[in-house]
């Protein structure tokens, strides 16, 4: 018991430090978990006073449930995406047996018409809940309104002025705040320039509000903010990053594209500009390798991903109640701790190393 209420599996998994699917396969008996994992499991089971046959009466009396995933297509935002389609892949694998099954639903991140074409099949297929990330802002409102009783979990974003079941993200504001802060470390005063490349959503508007405000009532820093069209590339973006005022001495890129940028200004060696940006994609993390970017916050997409598979199952095939907000850490990424975060994110393996 937890309180006046019986263990849930996410109780268990909290208590054992592992996932809720490495307690699914311990419980079970499937797939392979290492011996001291599978100890601190039943271990957490047996002091929670937890009842694996609850579930297992909830799943004998389940029928088929299928989730539709509502996002950008896989190679948009320099293959950011497949990281968020990984970890949902990684999760419905482990619900295999759980009568759960998923289904795509890809639109074009620049293109407001395909996300309502993609949308509409969606919705068509009447699924039993959704996955929405939310890329073009305006029209996931309009989609949401749409879903009636549908359960639906945004991640990588929010939606303000929405009712959802659960919402996955980092804080989008605060993580445009600490950006100012290391920017400030590395550019005490000058001329700094934020940069957005493609549609200016909201939790991208959020991350230079929070980026502005750091730097409020400091008179030692000058900020001038450029948005650029997706498709601008080459010299075209030096150009455009280059005539602003007299060039900036820092950039913060509210998005995955800070590898465009970075190649612009850094690229040719001679003078180094600061350049802070988000996620760690492939190009990104060489960026940070080659010292062409100071700093990326990564925001675990993989995990999100997986997450959000989780929080469905749990509300709809286990009936538990799940968490109306999960905040994803704030992760400050450089050459110095690449290698660890790198590696970890885009691994094959499981989710938490402790398993």
């Amino acid at each position: 018991m937890v309180g006046n209420s019986p263990a849930t599996v996410k109780d268990i998994a909290q208590h054992a430090g592992v996932s809720i699917g490495t307690v699914d396969r311990v419980l079970h008996d499937r797939g392979r978990v290492s011996s001291e994992t599978v100890q601190r499991v039943w271990a957490a089971v047996k002091k929670l006073n937890y009842s694996p046959n609850l579930v297992a009466r909830n799943l004998s009396k389940a029928e088929h449930k299928v989730f539709g995933i509502l996002m950008p297509r896989t190679d948009q935002d320099s293959g950011y995406w497949s990281l968020t389609s990984a970890g949902i892949d990684s999760a419905l694998g482990e619900l295999a047996h759980h009568y759960v099954h998923v289904r795509y639903f890809h639109y074009d991140r620049f293109s407001r018409a395909s996300f309502r074409l993609a949308a509409d099949k969606l919705l068509s297929e009447k699924p039993d809940g959704i996955l929405l990330a939310p890329a073009l802002s305006e029209e996931t409102k309009k989609f949401i309104r749409r879903t009636g009783n549908i359960p639906c979990v945004v991640f990588d974003g929010e939606v303000p002025d929405t009712d959802v079941l659960s919402t996955i993200s980092q804080d989008s504001y605060e993580s445009g705040l600490l950006a100012g802060k290391l920017m400030h470390l590395l550019v005490p005063e000058g001329h700094l320039m934020t940069v957005t490349i493609g549609s200016a959503d909201y939790h991208l508007r959020r991350r230079r509000e929070g980026f502005v405000r750091y730097f409020d009532g400091r008179k030692e820093v000058h900020l001038s903010h450029l948005d650029l069209d997706h498709g601008l590339a080459g010299p075209e973006l030096g150009d455009a990053l280059r005539g602003t005022d007299v060039g900036a001495q820092g950039v913060f890129v509210t998005n995955a594209l800070g590898h465009l940028v970075a190649h612009q200004l850094n690229g040719a060696g001679g003078i180094h500009t600061p350049v802070i940006g988000y996620d760690l994609i492939s190009e990104n993390a060489s960026c940070l390798r080659a010292g062409m970017m100071d700093f990326v916050i990564n925001q675990e997409p993989r995990r999100q991903g997986y997450s959000s598979l989780y929080v469905l199952y749990r509300h709809i095939v286990l009936r538990e109640q799940v968490e109306r907000r999960i905040r994803m850490p704030i992760d400050i990424v450089m050459r110095e701790n690449l290698d660890f975060h790198f590696t970890d994110t885009h691994s094959n393996g499981a989710l938490r190393r402790s398993e």
